[in-house]
């Protein structure tokens, strides 16, 4: 949280290697290994967290262990903790954005666990199914929806076609499952999203029965909100869609009055339907945004891939196949600022885009050999191009630090040695007024490095 430090997991990609993490720390135009932490099985999903004061970092591994690293007085870090909070393989792993809880799934069964004042976890909720695992939704399979509120009050679980939000009071979290009244047979929630601060829920129902008012395998979209009286999520309204592909990435603005999610034109063209909240607490579309005309999904893609909003909700981000777009609420209406368009036919040339923690600036990648352009505005209102960043390999992520003075590039993949991962770190620097961002770059080789967090 305090962007002095960066943690990247090695691949265990030989028999018998010891599975590790580096912590490197931010210097003025470097970055330096602080510490290397020896780990005791693989993580989970690469899920790992620092706390809130940055002085300690959690991570969870696949066999159920909790392991907690102390940055110590000289600049180290040292191994504070390491227990065992399940007997069972973890399936997927969440920790909440306060660091103080933890999610697990473990086969049929959702854990959550809580950091107590004398910094020792305990258990305080643990889920069953109690119906038969559908033979479509193995336990293996990781949740639809696995995800905390911004206040870390909250928490989204849609796994087996059903959806329940978690709420907490005190250290007692209560169960609300979402159930509409009338559950088509044969159907059942595929993907979910809690709004920031809770208020709103949006999933995603999937029908495979015949319905009067829609088609047969069709998409549902139902909103729910929260009430302080019970029931405390009611059902607000459903609109049908028309998508065909595995995921559908929703994405709520900060100020939870506007959606953002994947729609198909009739003639099959793909667009970011926003809906917008009215004031008599309705939801209804507003704009369809395509990310450039005649955007088809192409062969082995899955059409539009990650939605997002900027911090202050002034700006919006879909990425897709054929490349990233980004807009700009003006006027009561988003407009075009930004394109980069996908020229790699790699599949694994994604392209991705990151906002910075002010929600002003956003880098762009079209996943065309790496190369990168960040954008924000400039005098006069308009929002452009202030520097473009020569690539060479295909990026995997970007990361902005949380003061928004460095940008981190993640990319690199060798198929023949396995792993060749590379941080190039740009620092930003404002500069005049025509031209109010510059970079210096340095960058570090990290041949051993699988992932960053």
């Amino acid at each position: 949280p305090d962007g002095r430090y960066l943690v990247s997991q090695h691949p265990v990609s030989h028999t018998g290697q010891v599975p590790c993490l580096s912590i490197w720390r931010r210097e003025t135009r470097s970055l330096h290994r602080a510490s290397l932490c020896c780990l005791d099985h693989p993580l989970v999903d690469y899920d790992m967290a620092f706390s809130a004061d940055s002085r300690r970092l959690l991570v969870v591994s696949e066999e159920g262990n909790l392991q907690i690293w102390q940055l110590q007085a000289e600049g180290s870090w040292h191994l504070s903790l390491t227990k065992r909070l399940c007997r069972q393989p973890v399936c997927t792993a969440k920790f909440s954005p306060d660091a103080h809880w933890l999610a697990l799934k473990v086969g049929t069964r959702l854990l959550m666990f809580g950091e107590t004042a004398s910094h020792a976890w305990q258990e305080y909720c643990d889920l069953r199914w109690m119906h038969a695992q559908a033979f479509f939704f193995p336990a293996s399979i990781p949740p639809q929806a696995m995800e905390f509120s911004a206040d870390s009050q909250h928490f989204l679980f849609v796994n087996n076609g059903d959806a329940s939000v978690f709420e907490r009071c005190n250290t007692d979290w209560q169960t609300h499952n979402i159930r509409p009244d009338a559950l088509p047979s044969l159907s059942f929630y595929k993907e979910g999203k809690l709004s920031p601060m809770a208020h709103w829920l949006a999933l995603i129902l999937r029908c495979q029965a015949d319905l009067p008012q829609v088609p047969n395998n069709c998409y549902i979209l139902e909103l729910w909100q929260r009430h302080n009286e019970r029931p405390t999520w009611r059902f607000s309204s459903k609109m049908a869609l028309t998508i065909t592909e595995l995921s559908c990435p929703m994405a709520f603005s900060p100020d939870e009055r506007q959606l953002a999610l994947p729609a198909r034109m009739d003639n099959g063209n793909l667009y970011v339907s926003v809906l917008s909240l009215t004031p008599d607490g309705n939801w209804r579309p507003a704009f369809a945004l395509q990310l450039r005309p005649g955007f088809r999904t192409r062969p082995l893609f899955h059409g539009i891939y990650s939605i997002g909003f900027s911090a202050q909700g002034r700006y919006l981000a879909a990425t897709g196949s054929v490349g990233v777009q980004l807009w700009q609420y003006q006027a009561g209406a988003w407009t075009p600022a930004a394109w980069r368009e996908n020229q790699s036919p790699d599949v694994d040339a994604t392209p991705t885009f990151a906002f910075s923690p002010d929600g002003c600036h956003c880098a762009l990648s079209g996943g065309d050999g790496g190369s990168v352009s960040l954008h924000g505005p400039v005098p006069g209102g308009r929002y452009q191009s202030k520097m473009q960043v020569p690539g060479g390999e295909s990026l995997r992520r970007m990361l902005f630090s949380p003061d928004g003075t460095c940008l981190l590039l993640l990319g690199g993949y060798d198929t023949v040695s396995g792993y060749l991962g590379r941080a190039s770190l740009l620092h930003l620097v404002p500069a005049a007024d025509t031209e109010p961002c510059d970079r210096a770059a340095t960058s570090l080789a990290v041949t051993e490095a699988g992932a960053g967090n």
